[in-house]
Formats: structure tokens, sequence, C-alpha cells
């Protein structure tokens, strides 16, 4: 399409006749800028991290034991801590007889804010020809004590059966408000804290074994089981004593286990102490028993961050 010179802009059959017809003169030179239009308003910034969440869970740390107790005995302290601590836990009763009648079982957890979650676990028998269990959890952020008592029961002796619990650990890095993380070492194969174990094998009335010391303070997660001394023999009681740096110390006492005529028996403690000194464990005297033997582990809780 052929543009006109005096409407460059519409071909020749579209100008208007009132257009004059002649040569196109010289563009002129390009007018003033106009004014810039006004700024608008910022847009939403980008989201950041949030800082309202608790500090994350670093490692979870498993543990479990074993009970073997007579009915009317006194309470059991299976567990106990000089911090508050997080922790999910079951406790199970179970038939080793068919048709056995166990007594409840009543668990008590103290919370470090003075309360306490009590839970029932009933006798599990109602069939004569399988075995039967029954059991109860619970779980809280701040956990300081659990206690086992057999009590009640028609036609029963003994409750018996065993616990499972996972220990929340917590830290961080970036949030100044939480603890540093916990060292986890083989993270590829699904990480680890550091443990070492051991046995132990005592006579009843002696004298008191160490079975850990730290030269510093140091956060301890860890266990001790007293087993039945020989196949369906009785042990004596055994005392644990955790010592901690501010001279405090947290004591259990470890029931015989032998239940059963038939049947070998275990009764296990469980403990999570900050500035842990010392452990030492003593087989008390008392009864026909003539010696205690069992085991213990020791998991380090070493908050050592990233490098």
């Amino acid at each position: 399409m052929k543009l006109n010179g005096c409407c460059p802009t519409v071909s020749e059959t579209e100008c208007p006749p009132s257009c004059p017809s002649g040569p196109r003169g010289p563009q002129g030179e390009p007018g003033p800028a106009g004014p810039q239009g006004l700024q608008g308003p910022p847009g939403p910034a980008a989201p950041g991290p949030r800082t309202d969440c608790p500090c994350p869970v670093n490692f979870v740390q498993g543990i479990g034991g074993n009970f073997s107790l007579f009915c009317g005995s006194e309470p059991f302290k299976i567990f106990d801590s000089n911090v508050p601590t997080e922790m999910f836990m079951e406790i199970r009763q179970f038939e080793s007889n068919i048709n056995e009648n166990l007594c409840e079982l009543t668990v008590t957890v103290e919370l470090d804010d003075g309360s306490t979650i009590v839970l029932t676990v009933p006798n599990p028998n109602t069939s004569t020809s399988t075995f039967e269990q029954s059991s109860a959890q619970f779980y809280s952020q701040m956990v300081r004590r659990i206690t086992l008592q057999c009590q009640g029961g028609i036609g029963a002796t003994r409750c018996r059966g065993f616990w499972n619990s996972q220990i929340f650990l917590r830290g961080s890095n970036t949030n100044l408000n939480c603890d540093c993380p916990v060292f986890v070492q083989n993270e590829e194969f699904g990480g680890n804290l550091p443990a070492q174990s051991g046995n132990y094998s005592l006579p009843c009335g002696g004298d008191e074994f160490t079975v850990f010391e730290s030269g510093e303070p140091v956060e301890i997660i860890g266990q001790i089981n007293l087993n039945d001394f020989q196949s369906n023999i009785d042990s004596c009681e055994l005392e644990v004593t955790i010592e901690l740096n501010n001279g405090s110390n947290l004591v259990f006492l470890i029931p015989n286990p032998n239940t059963s005529p038939t049947q070998s028996e275990s009764n296990t403690i469980f403990y999570h102490t900050l500035d842990t000194r010392r452990i030492t464990i003593q087989c008390l005297s008392g009864g026909p028993a003539t010696g205690c033997r069992g085991s213990y582990i020791n998991f380090l809780v070493l908050r050592a961050g990233t490098s």
C-alpha cells in the first residue's frame, strides 16, 4: 500500500480530499517526553522462614524393657529424669500361659508441672484357648517419672509384660531458642547415638559397683535390666543410683523378677539425665537369693551441632 505524503499513515485512496497534494516535507524533531507516571505501591514481600515453630526434632531414641511383678507389690519406678522428657510410650500386659489371669496394672506418669497421667492396663484373659494381651499408650513433652503398680485381680498372682518408649530429642543450629542439635553417627545407615553396653553379676549384700563415670557432666539416656539370677531362681533387689553434677541423686529399686516357677523373667528401668557424673548399682541382701545379674546400656547425647 502506497502512503500519501501529507497523510503518511493512510493510503492515497483513504486520504481526505482536502489534503493538498505535493511532496512530503522533512520530519520534525521529536517533541519533549511526557510526564512520568506515578509509581505504584510495592508488591507483597517474599515469604521468609517461620519463626513460630517449636524446635525441630533432631533424633528419636527408641528403648524398651520388661516387667514381672507380684500382685500387691510396691510401686515400681521404671523411669526417672532430672529434666522434662518428651516421650511416646506403650505398656503391654500379655499371658505367658493360655488362660492365665493377670492382675490389673496401674501406670502413673508424673509430669513436670505436677500433674499426672494415670492408665490402667486390664487383665487380658478373656479366652481359654489363645494367648491374649492388653496395652495402653501415652505421649507428653513433660515426663519426669513413670511407675507401675500391680494390684487387684481374681485368681491372679502377677503382672507381666513389656514396654516400648521413644524419646524425642530436639535441637537447631539456626534457632537460638533451641538446644544445639544432637550428634548422630552413621547417618547413612539410619543414624544412632554413641552407645556402650555391658553385663554384671554381683553377690547379694556386696559393695557398690560403678557401671558408668564421666569426667565432665554429660547427658545420657540409658537402661538397666535385672534378670532371674538363674533360670527360675530368685534374684536380690538391685539398687541403682545416678549421681548428678549438682550433688543430687536419682535412685531406683529394681525388684526380684522371678514370678513364675517355669519361666525366666526380667525387670527393666530407664532414665534420661542431664549433667550425669556417675552410675552405680548394688545388689542388696535379703531373702533366699544369692546374687543379681543382668545387663545395661548407655547412649550419650552430645549436643555438638554441625561444623
